[in-house]
């Protein structure tokens, strides 16, 4: 019976055992299902942060259509004039504001910008807002203080027709650490405001004139994209912007690709790249056709282009599309996966062995009864 009672003492004690190891790996199982979830359903966090100060135009009697807080203004060749626009601080620190002047351009997805130099004007601009408009380089605000910042314009003796349109950038300018430290502090910006500023000499409608270039394989934030140059070479604004594309292979009726713009607007004497987007397809090398048709508003174009892809364009672009069969999520879980198939396999192995070890600890009791028996 001694034997009987420690048979049944060690079979509670490993059970307990089994118990504990069971429990223990479960654990771990869980945690590494919960890591693959995470993968699979991460989603990168949005920051937002709010203007340190305020911006108000001043509106003169020139102004077009008082009702617009952007300058709109009427003029004549040779005028000079002072615009002016109040900066309030709200806040109890001291705010730093930088004005930049730029032209109104348009961006890839039809919109327009005023501060990105990078985009394209069409070459028949000949009076740059940015040359005849200027003002001081920084502006510094107080704490809870308003300060009125004066710009300068000087138009030029000869006369325009339609409109020349930019816009002035308030930026508020902090110090942060320069990446080289014998530079000392660099200059960070991290808030803007924009005020619009349109000029005009008289109100006489201005014929609408757009051409398409240059067509050609390019890259947005890297993914292929086919771009189609649309300028507009009228000094308006082209508003209501829709655009349709197909591209096909050379004489081949079937398409490949297509984009679609319901609601843009080009800017005045600007460059407008529309890009068609291959959607994670690869480039490949060859003679192509794309077809265009643009609307604004009640006018139409409609363009029938061929262009080449070169093979060096082609493998250059595919390199770093990162929607080319790049997406290591899928890696990620299997590799999960995998790691839990080993976890349960040694969990299995051990388990197994203490089985063994088990079986014959309780093989030499039966026979140690049975010697005695």
């Amino acid at each position: 019976m001694k034997y009987w009672g420690l048979f049944i003492g060690s079979n509670y004690v490993h059970t307990l055992r089994r118990y504990t190891e069971m429990k223990k790996w479960f654990k771990l199982i869980l945690f590494i299902g919960i890591f693959i979830g995470a993968i699979a359903t991460s989603k990168p966090a949005v920051m937002a942060s709010e203007l340190p100060f305020a911006v108000k135009t001043i509106l003169p009697s020139n102004q077009v259509n008082k009702l617009h807080t952007y300058f709109d203004l009427k003029v004549k060749p040779g005028q000079q004039q002072t615009l002016r626009v109040t900066l309030t601080n709200d806040t109890n620190r001291t705010v730093v504001v930088k004005p930049t002047i730029g032209l109104a351009r348009t961006n890839s997805a039809g919109v327009v910008e005023y501060k990105n130099a990078k985009l394209s004007m069409a070459q028949n601009l000949k009076i740059r807002l940015d040359k005849i408009l200027t003002t001081q380089s920084t502006i510094t605000i107080p704490a809870k203080t308003d300060k009125v910042l004066n710009l300068q314009l000087k138009m030029p003796k000869t006369k325009f027709q339609g409109v020349l349109a930019g816009g002035i950038t308030f930026e508020e300018v902090t110090k942060g650490k320069a990446s080289n430290p014998t530079k000392g502090m660099s200059i960070v910006n991290k808030y803007a405001y924009v005020v619009g500023v349109v000029l005009r000499e008289a109100n006489t409608p201005v014929k609408s004139a757009v051409t398409l270039n240059k067509i050609a394989a390019n890259q947005i934030n890297y993914r292929n994209v086919i771009s189609a140059q649309i300028t507009n070479q009228s000094a308006k604004y082209l508003n209501q912007v829709k655009v349709q594309t197909k591209i096909t292979k050379l004489n081949s009726p079937k398409v490949l690709y297509n984009g679609r713009l319901t609601a843009g607007q080009i800017a005045p004497n600007s460059v407008f790249d529309y890009p068609t987007p291959l959607n994670g397809q690869s480039l490949k090398p060859g003679k192509y056709s794309l077809d265009l048709v643009m609307k604004a508003g009640t006018e139409k174009w409609h363009f029938v282009r061929e262009f080449t892809i070169s093979g060096q364009t082609a493998s250059k672009f595919n390199k770093s599309d990162v929607t080319i069969k790049r997406d290591y999520t899928q890696y990620f879980i299997i590799a999960g996966v995998l790691l839990l198939l080993i976890v349960i396999y040694l969990i299995y192995r051990r388990l197994k062995k203490q089985d063994k070890k088990y079986q014959a600890y309780i093989a030499k009791l039966e026979g140690n009864q049975e010697n005695e028996a």
